[in-house]
């Protein structure tokens, strides 16, 4: 019995041995060395043990790391982004975009006559459980008051209603109350295709107003004139979070007011009464431009 005991302890760690130093108990003619001390001759050395009656010594596979693939980023959908259209309590007839971002255009017409834009409130908000409020909004006046600094405070239904007030910091132009409704045309998924064509309209800025024709290609690519002769060119790009286009526009020299300088804005296209919004302000939002105009 000690001779055997002392036998397999002796091929145990003979076994052991030759494993960590990374090599082999077989010899030339192979033959197997197993872990209960026997031998037997096979080409599958470890296999055989296992069918021979012992216990086959195989390493411990090293687990490969799991590798989790990084999700796409969700976009965050504000909560009171959406087109929103009403009226003010003096009847002028708004078009308002809120976009993901707390970003706003309000486009708003003369008093009375909602097919004659006499302005936009552009700026940026914050929204938070059905409340709406923004410090920096600006009123590009088109009316002849010019750019009129103003607060932005309204409460809002998701997909349902936006409503609340535009206070100037100038007095003399007081608090104007707005109501508006959600429309579902924000969810029309915006299409070059459907943009491009030719579109009649007026063009405004601080130093007034002129008719003017703007052409929008299929690829995106803005090109037009005024009647003073000021020639813009640009383009348009279909915004991920609704039926929204962000543009740039740039102008040509002499006697464009912002001459070989570039705008940055957005347009909307209702497309059931083919018309057209777009609004640029300058970088410091000192000036900029409006355009409405209908496809024909």
């Amino acid at each position: 019995m000690k001779k055997i005991y002392f036998k397999r302890m002796f091929s145990l760690v003979l076994l052991a041995f030759l494993s960590a130093c990374g090599g082999s108990a077989d010899d030339e003619s192979g033959v197997a060395l197993c872990a209960d001390g026997t031998t037997t001759k096979s080409a599958g050395k470890q296999g055989a043990c296992s069918h021979h009656g012992g216990l086959a010594v195989t390493p411990t596979p090293v687990p490969k790391p799991t590798v989790v693939p990084t999700p796409a980023p969700v976009p965050v959908v504000g909560s009171s982004a959406g087109l929103w259209l009403g009226k003010t309590t003096e009847n002028r007839s708004i078009t308002s975009l809120v976009l993901n971002d707390g970003t706003f255009y309000n486009f708003y017409s003369v008093a009375g006559n909602p097919n004659k834009i006499a302005g936009v409130v552009q700026g940026a908000g914050t929204a938070s459980n059905g409340t709406f409020q923004s410090n920096n909004a600006k009123d590009f006046n088109l009316e002849g008051y010019g750019i009129l600094p103003a607060f932005v405070s309204a409460s809002y239904t998701v997909k349902s209603a936006f409503s609340g007030t535009v206070a100037y910091s100038d007095s003399r132009f007081g608090v104007t109350s707005f109501t508006s409704s959600y429309d579902r045309d924000y969810e029309t998924k915006p299409n070059l295709t459907n943009i491009a064509g030719v579109f009649s309209g007026v063009v405004s800025t601080s130093s007034g107003n002129e008719l003017a024709t703007v052409n929008i290609s299929a690829a995106g690519v803005i090109t037009g004139s005024g009647i003073s002769t000021c020639s813009i060119s640009g383009t348009v790009t279909p915004r991920p979070d609704g039926n929204v286009y962000d543009m740039v526009i740039k102008f040509g020299g002499s006697p464009c007011l912002f001459a070989n300088q570039s705008l940055t804005g957005i347009s909307y296209f209702n497309s059931s009464i083919k018309r057209l919004y777009a609004a640029a302000p300058n970088s410091s939002r000192t000036d900029g431009v409006v355009f409405v105009g209908t496809k024909f």
